[in-house]
């Protein structure tokens, strides 16, 4: 395993890893250099803390964003499929779906034509 602080770095074996830590030293990946495990030594300034919080949050924003887009894309979608499902449903099929989503179609409303046309405008207009 290798250690490094600052720019030296060594070559350890377990049995001196947490000695090297104790002594400001941070674990590496010996492949990339990455910083494997930080020592406990280790401290950053309070601006810098801020700073690291405020990323995380612009991070979880622009992130939050991009599913509320996602989400609002595939409510379309499943909208349109739904308007396309409708239009070729039997009476029967519509009662169903409106049974099913809580619609509740006025007894003088009979004909598919005029079942699909409630549908429409009561459960899509208000998704």
């Amino acid at each position: 395993m290798k250690v490094r602080k600052e720019n030296k770095i060594y070559t350890i074996d377990e049995r001196q890893k947490a000695s090297y830590l104790d002594l400001g030293y941070d674990v590496i990946n010996e492949t990339t250099g990455d910083i494997v495990e930080h020592s406990p030594l280790k401290s950053i300034s309070y601006a810098e803390h801020l700073r690291l919080i405020q990323d995380r949050e612009d991070k979880n924003i622009v992130e939050f964003d991009n599913l509320n887009t996602t989400i609002t894309e595939k409510d379309a979608k499943i909208t349109e499929l739904e308007k396309n499902l409708v239009a070729k449903m039997t009476i029967e099929e519509l009662k169903t779906f409106a049974n099913e989503r809580e619609i509740a179609i006025p007894e003088g409303v009979t004909k598919a034509d005029d079942i699909r046309a409630f549908i429409e405008t009561s459960y899509f207009t208000t998704k």
